[in-house]
């Protein structure tokens, strides 16, 4: 069985402790009894709609954004504009991972920074690359199509 994230471990957690109740409403209990029957156990999985919807969590989010884009936010916004597709997308993946979001507006001023500074390196790994003809052959393919 491969990775399972800890929202959906601790999701099933709450489900199976929910089943165990040994009395109660809805539950069934019958004991040894005169024939075949020894043991039946009944268990009812009930889910309530106490976790928050993808709607409201969004809504919640929208609510928490500030309405002004910061001179540092657009900075980064910026850089990520010189970066190719793939690159971006793992800065998004980056600020997910790091942050818990893929939008620069949501991000905390020191979460920024570390964002501008990450986009950098790219930026600067990349420059580097180019500046190197043995990379840039690697990349490019060998000179004059052979």
């Amino acid at each position: 069985m491969g990775w399972i994230p800890k929202w959906l471990r601790n999701w099933i957690k709450r489900l199976t402790s929910q089943q165990h109740q040994s009395s109660g409403s809805g539950t069934v209990h019958v004991g040894q009894v005169s024939g075949s029957v020894h043991s039946v156990t009944q268990v009812h999985h009930h889910f309530y709609g106490d976790s928050p919807t993808a709607a409201s969590v969004a809504r919640n989010k929208a609510s928490q954004v500030p309405a002004v884009v910061t001179a540092a936010q657009r900075d980064v916004l910026a850089l990520m504009d010189q970066l190719d597709k793939p690159a971006r997308i793992k800065v998004l993946e980056f600020m997910r991972r790091e942050f818990g979001t893929g939008m620069v507006i949501e991000l905390q001023p020191d979460q920024v920074f570390r964002v501008r500074r990450y986009v950098e390196t790219i930026i600067a790994r990349r420059g580097s690359a180019c500046d190197d003809p043995t990379k840039r052959r690697e990349r490019n393919g060998p000179p004059n199509g052979t």
